[in-house]
This record gives C-alpha cells, sequence and structure tokens, in this order.
C-alpha cells in the first residue's frame, strides 16, 4: 500500500522534515515494526506500507508527526484499500502496466461571494503500480460556469495531495442558477501518451439552488495577521491595533441589507462602531479594518465584537480575543526555581487567555504566564492548572543531552520572534517540569539555544520558571515599548483528556506572523 504525506507551510516553501510514521490497526494496537521515520524533502515523503494478507481487516491509521513542529496529520485507509478503491471509482481507461482511476465529486460547497456564485468540486486521481506518474489534469466545465483553474500537474497532485484536490467554477451572481446544472470533466494526460478521461455527474440547477439556499446568509470572520510591525502601534501612551474582518454572502437572496456593528470590551475603544452592511458587501467587497485603542498598560486584553443585523431582526455574531500583553522591568532577577514567589512576579500582568488550537473557546485547562525583563534576559513564568501532579506523565532530562524528545508528556512551548518580520522564524523553547528541553529555530534543531527552567509540581499542576538570554534569541535588551512577537503553548496527553492549546490562536499557533505581541514597559 502506497502513502504520501507534505507538510505545508504558512508562508514559502516547505525544507527538509524529518516525519515519524506510527501505525495503528484497526483495533487500535500501536505497530511497532510498522513505525518509522521519514525524510521529507522540500515538505514531501512517499513509501510503502507492507500488510500481511492475514491482516486484521477494517481501517488502519497512519499518523504522521512533524518532529520540527509536533504537528500531526493522520491518514486513515482499509486494508486491501486498493482493490477496494478501484472497484467504487468510474474508470473509463485502464493503463498497461500501472492503472489510474479518476473521480469527480461535487459541489462540497457552494456560496455567493459577491457578484458571483462559487462552487467548490472535488477531484481525485488514484494510481495503482504507476510510480510517480508524471503529466498534466486539464479540466473543462459547462457555460456559464467558467474555471478558475484549468490545469494541474499530475505528479504534484498525487505527491502532495494524494490524488485528491479541490477545484473552484463560478457564475456571475445575476444566473438562474435553478436552470444553470453543472458538468466538470477532466482529462488525465501522462508525459507517455497514456490518458485517462474523468466524467463527472451533472448536477442539476435544482440539486444547485437547494444547497445555496440552506447556506448560512452571511459568512463572518476576523483575521489579525502581522504583515509587519505596523499591526500594533504604541504613540504617547496610547496603544493600538489594527484588525481585519471579512463579511462574505452565501445565499440565494437579494444583496443583505443591514448593518455592521462593532463593539469591544470595557477600557477599549473601537472604530468605526457602525457600518452599512450592503455597502460593506459591495463596494468594499466584503473586507474591512477596524482600530482598537486602549491604555498601554491594562489588566483585560480586548474582545472584539462584530454583530450583523438585517431588517428582519435575524443576527449573526461573532467575537475575538486580541493577544497582547507586556513585561515590566525588574531590578531584582527572579530566583530560578520554579517557586514563582519573586517580587518581580507579584508586578507582572497575569495573562489568563488560552484557546484549543485553531478555537475561540475557552480552554478546558486553567493555564497562565507572566512575563518580566532586566539587562540581559527576559523571563516567563507559567503556570498549569487542571491536573493530577501524580498521574502526569513527565521524563526526567538526560544528563549531557541536548534536544529531548517531549511528544506523549505533559509540556509547555514558548515561541519568540524579536523581529516580528511575516515569515520570519520563531525562536521555539519546549520543556517539561523536570526540566527535560528542546529548541528549534524554526524547523532547525540543530540548534541549541543557552537558557534555563525550573519546574515545582503543585497541588493541581505545575509551574516552570525560564530565563532566556537576549543574546540567545540574537537580540538586544529592549528600548522602551519595543515589540516583539511571542506565543505560550500547552500539551497535555493521557491519562488526561488531550489538549492542544495557545494564547494567540488568530492564525497559525506556531508562526510569527500570526503570534501575539509582547512590548517592553520603561525602566
Amino acid at each position: 500500500m502506497q502513502y504520501a504525506a507534505a507538510v505545508r507551510p504558512v508562508s514559502g516553501a516547505a525544507g527538509t522534515h524529518v516525519l515519524h510514521l506510527d501505525v495503528f490497526a484497526p483495533d487500535g494496537t500501536v505497530c511497532d515494526a510498522l513505525a518509522r521515520n521519514l525524510v521529507a524533502e522540500q515538505g514531501r515523503a512517499t513509501g510503502t506500507l507492507r500488510l500481511a494478507r492475514n491482516g486484521q481487516p477494517g481501517a488502519w491509521i497512519l499518523r504522521f508527526r512533524d518532529a520540527a513542529t509536533g504537528v500531526t496529520g493522520e491518514l486513515k485507509v482499509q486494508k486491501d484499500d486498493a482493490a477496494q478503491l478501484a472497484a467504487a471509482l468510474p474508470v473509463q481507461n485502464a493503463i498497461q502496466n500501472g492503472r489510474l482511476f479518476g473521480r469527480i465529486l461535487g459541489p462540497v460547497s457552494l456560496r455567493q461571494e459577491n457578484d458571483r456564485f462559487v462552487a467548490a468540486m472535488q477531484v481525485m486521481v488514484w494510481s495503482e503500480g504507476v510510480q510517480n506518474p508524471r503529466g498534466k489534469v486539464t479540466l473543462r466545465v459547462n457555460s456559464p460556469w467558467r474555471l478558475q483553474q484549468t490545469e494541474y500537474d499530475l505528479a504534484e497532485q498525487i505527491a502532495k495531495l494524494q490524488g485528491e484536490f479541490q477545484t473552484q467554477v463560478s457564475c456571475p451572481a445575476g444566473t438562474d442558477l435553478a436552470k444553470t446544472p453543472l458538468t466538470l470533466t477532466a482529462q488525465v494526460s501522462c508525459e507517455d501518451g497514456r490518458a485517462l478521461e474523468i466524467k463527472g455527474a451533472t448536477v442539476s440547477g435544482a440539486a444547485l439552488a437547494a444547497k445555496l439556499a440552506k447556506k448560512t446568509p452571511l459568512s463572518l470572520e476576523f483575521s489579525s495577521y502581522y504583515e509587519d510591525m505596523n499591526r500594533l502601534t504604541i504613540r504617547q501612551g496610547v496603544l493600538t491595533h489594527t484588525l481585519s474582518f471579512t463579511i462574505r454572502c452565501g445565499s440565494l437572496q437579494d444583496l443583505p441589507q443591514g448593518k455592521v456593528t462593532f463593539a469591544v470590551t470595557p477600557g477599549w475603544s473601537v472604530q468605526p462602531q457602525e457600518l452599512d452592511l450592503t455597502e460593506t458587501v459591495v463596494r468594499r467587497r466584503g473586507e474591512g479594518l477596524l482600530t482598537v485603542t486602549g491604555p498601554v498598560v491594562f489588566s483585560e486584553e480586548p474582545v472584539v465584537t462584530m454583530t450583523v443585523t438585517l431588517p428582519d431582526g435575524a443576527r449573526q455574531e461573532i467575537s475575538q480575543h486580541v493577544a497582547m500583553t507586556y513585561a515590566r522591568y525588574t531590578a531584582q532577577a527572579p530566583s530560578l526555581d520554579g517557586q514563582l514567589d519573586d517580587a518581580c512576579w507579584k508586578q507582572a500582568r497575569a495573562v489568563t487567555t488560552f484557546h484549543p488550537e485553531g478555537s475561540s473557546e475557552a480552554a478546558p485547562y486553567p493555564t497562565s504566564f507572566r512575563v518580566c525583563y532586566d539587562d540581559k534576559n527576559v523571563y516567563v513564568a507559567i503556570e498549569v492548572h487542571g491536573l493530577d501532579p501524580a498521574k502526569m506523565k513527565a521524563l526526567p532530562p538526560t544528563p549531557g543531552a541536548g534536544d529531548e524528545e517531549l511528544w506523549g508528556q505533559e509540556f509547555m512551548e514558548v515561541f519568540f520572534d524579536p523581529t516580528q518580520r511575516a515569515g520570519k522564524v520563531p525562536y521555539q523553547l519546549g520543556m517539561n517540569v523536570l526540566g527535560r528541553r528542546t529548541d528549534m529555530i524554526g524547523e532547525d534543531q540543530r540548534w541549541n539555544g543557552r537558557w534555563g527552567v525550573k519546574g515545582a509540581r503543585t497541588a493541581d499542576g505545575y509551574t516552570l520558571e525560564l530565563a532566556v538570554p537576549f543574546e540567545t534569541l540574537h537580540a538586544t535588551k529592549p528600548k522602551p515599548n519595543d515589540i516583539w512577537a511571542f506565543n505560550v503553548y500547552r500539551n497535555t496527553f493521557a491519562p488526561f483528556a488531550e489538549f492542544h492549546g495557545c494564547w494567540s490562536v488568530i492564525g497559525d499557533s506556531r508562526a510569527s506572523s500570526f503570534f501575539g505581541r509582547l512590548y517592553f514597559l520603561a525602566e
């Protein structure tokens, strides 16, 4: 059974990654004999999994873990998957000395984007006995539908996406969708002259109209992508943060009428406070910027709420926590003992807002951190609650060892990017309560920085205390109001409910462009 895995970075090209593969039988048993490490050149790795003919029938799980970031992905396959898949797919051509199979599904989604209807179609090309087929996939669609992209590289789609990819088709919003069927076909052409035609089923206009009518009228979203440092500025004692938002139309109704209002946590202000919905969707293409202002020293981070109210009283609402905090200067460095009883921690602001990764919901486990600094170091104190420390899995450090494995244990990660430039790789420090640790710059695990950490168990969890020299981060002592990209990440495993979450979740929580912002107060 052949498989493929791909690492997809937030920006730029993927470098060389090491992926660890674990294989789980249908009964959940870990098959240690099938586990292996894969070198993913340019973020891609392929291989063959050989299962015994008398192996367990059912769904086998292949779990890939990126050694650099800890990010995991799973692939579920059936034993004898090739034969089952070949029987299930409509095949028009069999290729000598190997076969290609294809199928078109969809639409998997259908929405209205301002002046057009947009449908996402799923295209699948799968090979059996064809090693790294090279060629192209050419798509065609009936009028008045138009393709966003008509041609795809065959080898790239099979290697990177396991042969499954989505393509978008669109037609003008004025089209009578109920009378406009959709037919998508694909022609697979190999470099050696072999070919396969994939004929997708025609989706009736009535089915398209019914699917669209079931959609939520509007799609609301916030974004806080930091293209540069100007998203957060501090001038004359006033902190100003810029937040992006989008509103997408997704129904057959006429362009919506109504209003968009914005509110923020008391003590903060937001502008604008109200917009016309139609003007925002049509003239501004559903996109806009908000400015959130407040004091440099504060107790509660701002939460911005966007509410859309339609003439019939229907409302849609989303909220977004804006992650930012500050570090106070301390003349007396904390004792690195994990006790957190130093005067500097009593004066530092406690950050208590944590979220599950990819969600704006509150985290199920209480977690908090504080930051301070002196002339040579930045210090971070972390408090973790909600655990029975006697049951917590934490391996001790190996004397003289450098980077050590932490995955599967209870551990924390702290990310720094003093430059906060888009695309800049962050410094990543990982540690458990016993002082077992790892560090890297971006994906480079060869880097071993000089920094200290001590931990201590508590009645319902543990504490950590870090001291990180500025020179380790290739930085100098911050000036007043200097701003860094920063994030704190928690990993909890069995026997507790598995949890991965962090302070800033608006975007990729491990990419510095999406981190929260840490700024430094004057001495």
